[in-house]
């Protein structure tokens, strides 16, 4: 085939050789640099992109996502099952569209064809040496074409019964052929999620070797520090914790190198995308500025800062919390009832799921469901005792602690996410001595033992106070209020005490 296009295959192969020669000065892997090329020259074509009429930018994308499968990441088996997905969903949204069962069974559809393909870089572990797979852009698919599927639903259903995000969504005239597949082809995003996956499942990421600081290969000049999977700690073939403090010390710095490169990764896309026009969310009513935090996927210091493990939730992964929301979590609630644990335990799984099948995924994201539980309790039964104008002093401690204990508790729980085997995830939590679970299953006993009961007649008896203090003070006769209480999250696997 070389033969008959000849010119083509030396400049596919000298487009080859430049990679390897990057790859060769920077210590990162070639699937690595193929990836990262990808994402940086996303910017100058996003210049182009925004100037062209909207006909051509459906072409535009279709052909940028072409080159990037083909001549840079050699992904044709691939590009061609993507596009049967893209395709099959297009079909069967448009004939069935009216069918409450549409959006499920797509739903169904493509979260199986990404399984399949988790399942086989576990068991034929087809990225040993970091090379990249389907399932970072399969990852990104799924949340769009899965999220087109509803609001294509949403288009069909009465006002009414729809609320405001889905109202704004809703799609109420079917896309031609043409722009569908350039929705589902928007090339900045299929770069990031790729590179975050093969950063992730790279070997020398997910085996990290300290002893003194990084060590490096004895045959290469430099080595690229891995944050990924930083706290294993590996002396030989067996990981060593020498002491539990030492080991919690240095969960915490490794758990925001962890999270540092998607803050990188991340960052850079969202630039792209809005130099391609994407992100617009509004103009700020005081500036009169145009804001683009529509194509922001991550918020730093919100997160780094949280006081609290909900505000973690919502600024982290953001677009993907998005599409569990609405598309799991709002959906597998019946009507007319609050969505509850069942329902945040089914997103979790989901969420799992979604990232692949290697049991830390599943630790993580069932602990992370526990500790949600954990803080809404906190929060309504707590925060109350620390919202009064007299106690502004205390609500800083109160916030300032909440931060400690976020942050603390996050880095427990996403050490599994770093290790993915049950092995070492197991390992990992007992280097420091399951805190992490001591924190989290040590609040849900308090609570469910009389703990949520005691706080709210605390703050029944200062409501009672504030009360008298404010009628003595206007020379009123007080009115006493009823004790209300709110119910946890688990009351409707186990309900707790009144």
């Amino acid at each position: 085939m070389c033969n008959t296009y000849l010119p083509l295959c030396q400049l596919l192969h000298s487009v080859d050789g430049i990679f390897d020669v990057l790859a060769a000065a920077t210590g990162a892997s070639v699937h690595q640099i193929r990836l990262i090329t990808c994402l940086i020259i996303s910017y100058p074509l996003g210049n182009i992109f925004v100037r062209l009429p909207p006909k051509y930018k459906h072409y535009f994308s279709i052909f940028v996502t072409f080159i990037y499968f083909f001549p840079i990441l050699h992904l044709y088996v691939a590009f061609a099952e993507l596009l049967a997905d893209i395709l099959a969903t297009y079909v069967i949204a448009k004939n069935w569209r009216s069918s409450s069962k549409t959006p499920w069974f797509i739903f169904f559809m493509i979260m199986s064809h990404l399984m399949v393909h988790h399942v086989i870089r576990v068991v034929w572990n087809t990225d040993a040496d970091g090379a990249i797979d389907i399932t970072g852009s399969q990852m990104v698919l799924t949340m769009k074409l899965t999220m087109f599927a509803w609001n294509v639903l949403d288009g069909t259903r009465p006002s009414e019964d729809l609320d405001k995000w889905q109202m704004e969504k809703r799609i109420s005239t079917f896309p031609s052929l043409l722009e569908f597949l350039g929705f589902a082809t928007l090339f900045p995003k299929h770069a990031h999620w790729s590179l975050l996956s093969t950063m992730h499942n790279t070997p020398t990421s997910s085996k990290a070797q300290l002893s003194n600081g990084w060590q490096l290969k004895p045959k290469s000049s430099r080595q690229i520090p891995p944050a990924a999977n930083a706290t294993r700690i590996k002396n030989g073939s067996r990981l060593v914790f020498p002491r539990h403090l030492r080991e919690f010390s240095l969960l915490q710095p490794f758990g925001f190198l962890e999270r540092s490169k998607y803050y990188a990764v991340w960052s850079l896309t969202e630039g792209a995308c809005i130099i391609t026009g994407l992100g617009i969310s509004g103009m700020d009513p005081v500036t009169k500025q145009i804001q683009w935090e529509g194509a922001a996927n991550v918020d730093i210091l919100n997160l780094e800062f949280a006081p609290n493990f909900k505000i973690i939730l919502d600024s982290w992964n953001m677009k993907t919390n998005v599409w569990l929301r609405e598309c799991v979590y709002k959906r597998v609630t019946p009507k007319g009832k609050k969505p509850g644990f069942r329902s945040s335990m089914m997103t979790f799984g989901t969420s799992a799921l979604w990232h692949g099948i290697s049991p830390g995924y599943y630790l993580s994201f069932f602990t992370a469901g526990f500790l949600t539980t954990l803080a809404r309790i906190t929060r309504r039964t707590v925060r109350p005792l620390f919202l009064s104008p007299r106690h502004t002093t205390l609500k800083r401690v109160y916030d300032i602690a909440g931060t400690v204990f976020s942050i603390f508790v996050l880095n427990y729980i996403v050490v599994p996410f770093m290790t993915l085997t049950l092995s070492d995830s197991l390992i990992g939590w007992t280097r420091v001595a399951f805190y992490g679970h001591f924190l989290i299953w040590g609040g849900l006993v308090f609570f469910y033992t009389g703990g949520g009961k005691f706080f709210r007649l605390l703050e029944t008896k200062m409501k009672e106070r504030e009360i008298k203090r404010n009628a003595v003070a206007a020379g009123l006769t007080p009115k006493m209020e009823g004790n209300f209480m709110i119910p946890p999250p688990l009351d409707e696997v186990i309900p707790p005490p009144k």
